[in-house]
């Protein structure tokens, strides 16, 4: 239970108690004190009623503080997984209304070179190309700085 371990933690901090002196209470070693508070090791029940008489309450509240630390984190996760695949769909969305932007911009772009065409009759291919790069170039532009 990383939950529990990390609310251990936390809670000896807060109260200023060096990680030696709950080894120490434990009759364990520092590492292992510090295992059972990174998450690493599950607290034995001895265990938790020590942490229990170190922090001045029961254990049992520690096993409930943690289980409601573990279900408030649960959520959370569910809310940024809620959010990640709302990103996701913005993103499909936006790339949709892209295409169709740029399908737009390249149609008008063709009927602009195309009445050009026909009405000046001057104007050569490579001229078009680059005519319809440089407009779609500046409706782009003007597309990020409507956005911004």
């Amino acid at each position: 239970m990383k939950v529990l371990g990390a609310y251990l933690r936390n809670k000896r901090k807060k109260m200023g108690i060096p990680i030696q002196r709950v080894a120490d209470k434990l009759n364990l070693k520092y590492h292992t004190t510090a295992n059972i508070e990174t998450g690493n090791k599950n607290p034995t029940l001895e265990q938790l009623k020590i942490y229990g008489l170190i922090f001045g309450c029961e254990w049992s509240e520690l096993l409930n503080e943690a289980s409601s630390l573990a279900e408030i984190e649960n959520e959370f996760i569910e809310i940024k997984k809620y959010c990640d695949e709302m990103k996701k769909e913005c993103k499909k969305k936006q790339v949709n209304e892209d295409l169709k932007i740029n399908n737009n911009i390249d149609e008008s772009i063709n009927a602009i070179a195309e009445r050009l065409i026909k009405d000046k009759g001057l104007i050569d291919e490579s001229k078009v190309v680059n005519l319809r790069e440089g407009i779609k170039m500046l409706i782009k532009n003007q597309a990020k700085y409507l956005k911004s």
